[in-house]
């Protein structure tokens, strides 16, 4: 009985089976099976000496067991090994039951060193006296290897269940508790102190679904016995937001058929409520798996079967002991395939191998095989012990996935750092660009070295194949002239000519990105046409050109040529826009250089021409202060503490009352204080840290006076602030603005008088009429020759009369009442409350005598309601006047045309109103310069150049908005006036 224990456990030993020396001497059939086991067997007194041992145990000593019995562990191996076998002996003596330790050993026959797991147990009789210590040596190298490769799989599955956001958990039945993984905890949103009680698990579903969850483990679990599955909500005690969660259980049965717990895992699945792809949750119990054993005879007949080989195959013990191997075995089928194999093992005596049996069902299922020929009593046998690897195989399979899922993983995220990694280099290389072109402009001495050292930078820090600037030239097919170029291709760039239309040769990125504004990338792998196929033969894959405008309005492009696909990226393409930025802002710091130059050496000229009889440096000092007394604007200079560092002697003419406060170092908020006190206050509207360079404010003061203010921040932190008196300029101005008030108020009384000839002429001739008409009644009455008839005729005649008579009077009325407000708006900038659409139908109708006898024409669109406005109708209607006769006398100069008035109401309470005519257009040279005072293409043919000038400002300063034109030669011109419903009151400010 206890070689048949042995070999159910392979090795493990229980306390039930009890052991009988007489036994293993007795029973010659269950010694054969004993000597026949794989595991290593011995027994010994309590002195140590040795009284058994199997085979396997002699291959370990390399000695026989005649050679073995009788001796001890000092015989064999040396001291200090003995030492520790006799001491894991008294152990077990001491203790009075089985030790277990782990050990390695090395057989003796040949060398082998593997693991050992070695079980004692002290033997005693039935007296209690002690006999002996049976050994057991159980080789676990493989199973050790197994468990490590099962620790890893254990750790990826924890790690796994970590990054997919599912937890574990196991109910009891018993207890109706239940434990869960850390994963699962924090799902719930619970900690360690949540009660694990079935009850506080429902407590967390959503009251929504507690029911529903609830009545589904009632019928479907606990009484149909189904594998739990269900999506339901959760609510998070930690943070009360509600989760959608995916639970899963698998059912375990006691002996009985009841529920004895219930394993399972729960997977946050708020993001996703879409089942997934089911994960197989493996669990190994290595530790309680038993080996299926069979003894077998050379027909392949089974004379023994332990429980787990009955259990595995499904038969009875009874059934199992009539079959033969061929019958289960899957991989052994034929007689012929039995006999071969009987053979084998005939040779080899002793094997480990693979095969797949089938149960009872027919279900196969993968086993490993350690088999063990041996002969008794001149009768051959084989002894076998099956090992199910059904969830090994599973496991390696999934182990294998797992690592092919990795890989790709990792494959993925390394070529996403290799993608990351090459656009950091490209954005790293432009900023350094970016930064050497800085340093170039602080070095460089001219506008064509600074251009040229950026085209050389994009090439050599970049890595561009050949970039070059090129400027649009204002002839008639707007070509664009290379002015710097870098990099390989220069003679095919030479040969290039390219306009602001389509060429030749197809049209170009440079034509493309002159036409929209906007920078055009473009990959020439596909493109056909010819200055493409050009491109490519020099080894070009990719264009950028970049559109940029100087401050002197000169268009330009920045062209660069690569030998890459065109896969850049947005940052790429923002820096490199921005690099673009800087140069147009170094080409006007250059030409803010050179001007200063010219200006300082203007000025060192002026000095050294003035100062000839004095010393230098006193004579320059005298003569600067000399010529900024001079000066008519006032000056202030502020440094960065706020302290006053230099003034002349307008500042003390400007602040007369408190001059006497003015010195060197004088703080800021002192000086406001002292003109606060003397009466010279100005309000403030820009603070300290607001000022920009330059800025330029007028300025109405309390004493009438109008003052100019320029503010310029210095790159030292200081200010400087000019004061100019304008207050005869805009005297001036103003006088020049009445002065066209009164103008266009004459004309259109001239025209209203015009038109107000036609209504009274035919009024008077009517009233002639009916006036003759009753003289002719009247003598025919006192004559006696009144007839029926003429009486008749006159009172149709008196009707017609006095009907024109109204009519055309109400006509003169309706222009005397129009012409009386606009009068009155015209003349007074006052601000009152008025429809916008009714406003400007009566300055049309004031238009009117301007527009009809030219054959022009006009109309009104509205594209919103009525729009109340609490603004000043007079300059409002000043403008619109203005914009109508400069489309009069500069549009229609040959033929008639027609002026439409549009209005619509946009966001923020503002209005938009457009002032459009199908006129010649203004040419494109000419649109930044039309609302320059003075300015005027009709100079000495009645153009004064101040119509749009002074509607400017009148849209800019009195109605606080914005005028815009857009124009197309050949097609019109449209001007924007874009005004708030309610302007603001004005503010004033201070120097």
């Amino acid at each position: 009985m206890l070689t048949l224990q042995v070999m159910r456990n392979q090795g493990l030993m229980t306390n039930q089976v009890p052991i009988a020396s007489e036994v293993v001497q007795n029973d010659i059939h269950w010694r054969t099976l004993l000597e026949a086991i794989p595991d290593m067997i011995w027994l010994k007194d309590p002195e140590g000496v040795y009284l058994h041992c199997n085979k396997e145990f002699e291959r370990f000593f390399g000695a026989s067991e005649a050679e073995i019995v009788g001796k001890t562990d000092y015989d064999f191996v040396e001291k200090e090994l003995a030492d520790f076998f006799r001491a894991k002996d008294r152990e077990a003596m001491t203790k009075g039951r089985a030790c277990v330790n782990e050990e390695w050993i090395t057989y003796a026959v040949d060398g082998r060193r593997v693991l050992l797991e070695t079980t004692k147990k002290p033997m005693f009789d039935a007296q209690g006296q002690l006999l002996g210590i049976l050994g057991i040596g159980h080789d676990i190298t493989e199973r050790k290897r197994l468990e490590a490769k099962l620790q890893e799989s254990e750790l990826f599955f924890l790690e796994s269940q970590r990054a997919a956001s599912i937890g574990s958990f196991k109910t009891d039945f018993a207890t109706m508790t239940w434990h869960a993984s850390e994963v699962l905890y924090d799902i719930l949103g619970i900690d360690s102190h949540y009660p694990p009680t079935v009850d506080a698990w429902f407590d967390l579903i959503h009251p929504e679904d507690r029911d529903l969850v609830y009545a589904y483990v009632q019928k479907n679990v606990l009484n149909q016995h189904e594998a739990f599955r269900r999506e339901y909500r959760i609510v998070r005690p930690s943070d009360g937001n509600i989760r959608w969660v995916l639970g899963q259980g698998k059912l375990v049965l006691d002996d009985d058929g009841q529920i004895k717990f219930i394993v399972g895992t729960l997977q946050d699945i708020t993001r996703q409520q879409q089942s997934r792809h089911e994960l197989a949750l493996v669990s190994f119990a290595l530790n309680h798996v038993q080996d299926a054993a069979y003894l077998v005879d050379e027909r392949g007949h089974f004379l023994f079967v332990n429980d787990e080989a009955v259990r595995i195959h499904g038969y009875s013990r009874d059934e199992l002991l009539r079959l033969r191997v061929i019958d289960v075995d899957n991989v052994l089928r034929t007689e012929e395939q039995w006999s071969d194999h009987w053979q084998y093992m005939k040779s080899v005596q002793t094997m480990t191998f693979q095969s797949q049996h089938r149960r009872c069902d027919g279900v196969n299922f993968p086993v490993e095989i350690t088999a063990n020929y041996f002969e008794f009593l001149n009768q051959p046998y084989m002894l076998g012990l099956a090992r199910d690897i059904s969830e090994r195989a599973a496991m390696h399979d999934e182990l294998l996935r797992h690592r092919t899922h990795l890989e790709e993983l990792v494959k993925d995220k390394t070529q996403e750092l290799a993608d990351a990694n090459q656009k950091l280099t490209r954005l790293s290389r432009i900023q350094r660009a970016i930064s050497l072109s800085s340093q170039a402009l602080v070095h460089a001495t001219s506008e064509q070295e600074y251009r040229q050292k950026v085209c050389q930078l994009l090439v050599e820090v970049c890595g561009h194949s050949l970039v070059w600037i090129g400027h649009v030239l204002a002839d008639a097919e707007n070509t664009v002239q290379v002015q710097a170029s870098a990099g390989e291709g220069q003679a095919w760039l030479s040969a290039q000519v390219m306009t602001r239309q389509d060429g030749s040769l197809g049209q170009g990125p440079c034509s493309q990105a002159l036409c929209s504004g906007f920078a055009v990338n473009m990959d020439l792998t596909h493109e056909q046409e010819p200055w493409a196929q050009q491109a490519k033969q020099q080894g070009w894959m990719s264009c950028l050109v970049v559109p940029f405008c100087l401050d002197d309005g000169q268009a330009g492009l920045f062209t660069m040529y690569t030998d890459v696909h065109a896969d850049m990226c947005e940052d790429e393409l923002r820096l490199l826009q921005e690099m673009v930025q800087d140069y147009v802002q170094g080409m006007a710091v250059l030409r803010l250089r050179r001007r200063h130059a010219e200006i300082m050496d203007e000025l060192a000229v002026r000095v050294r021409d003035e100062s000839l009889a004095r010393q230098q440096n006193q004579a320059l000092a005298e003569k600067l202060q000399l010529v900024l007394d001079s000066l008519e604007a006032a000056i202030l200079v502020w440094d960065k503490d706020k302290r006053l560092a230099f003034w002349n002697q307008n500042a003390l003419d400007i602040f007369p009352l408190s001059a006497h406060r003015i010195r060197s170092g004088l703080q800021r908020d002192d000086f406001l204080e002292e003109l606060n006190r003397n009466g010279e206050k100005y309000d403030s509207t820009r603070p300290w840290e607001a000022w920009q360079d330059p800025v330029h404010e007028l300025v109405h003061t309390h004493q009438g006076w109008v003052l100019e203010f320029t503010r310029r921040l210095a790159q030292d932190g200081s200010r400087i602030v000019l004061i100019s008196d304008n207050t005869e300029i805009t005297m001036m101005r103003d006088t020049l603005q009445g002065n066209q008030r009164m103008a266009d108020l004459g004309g259109m009384v001239a025209g209203v008088a015009h038109d107000l000839n036609t209504p009274i002429g035919i009024a008077l001739t009517a009233s002639t009429t009916l006036a003759e008409g009753v003289r002719r009644i009247e003598q025919e009455a006192m004559q006696g020759e009144m007839r029926r008839s003429l009486f008749t005729a006159f009172l149709e005649q008196s009707q017609l009369a006095s009907h024109l008579i109204e009519s055309n009077l109400n006509r003169a009325i309706e222009l005397i009442t129009s012409f009386k407000q606009v009068a009155v708006d015209r003349t007074q900038a006052q601000r009152r409350t008025f429809d916008l659409g009714s406003m400007l139908q009566e300055v049309m109708v004031m238009m009117q005598p301007l527009l009809k006898p030219q054959g022009h024409r006009w109309r009104l669109d509205r594209h919103t309601g009525e729009v109340n406005m609490g603004s000043y109708p007079g300059p409002l209607g000043q403008v619109i006047t203005n914009l109508v006769q400069n489309a009069v006398t500069h549009a229609f100069v040959d033929h008639p045309g027609q002026i439409i008035l549009s209005i619509r109401e946009r966001e923020y309470d503002q209005v938009e109103i457009k002032v459009t005519d199908n006129g010649r257009g203004i040419p494109p040279e000419n649109l930044l310069r039309i609302f320059t005072p003075f300015f005027t293409t009709r100079l000495g043919q009645g153009g004064t150049g101040l119509g749009l000038h002074i509607s400017h400002r009148i849209v800019t300063n009195i109605l606080q908005g914005s005028i815009g034109v857009n124009s197309v030669l050949g097609e019109g011109t449209e001007f924007c006036i874009v005004i708030p419903c309610f302007p603001k009151d004005k503010q004033e400010t201070t120097p």
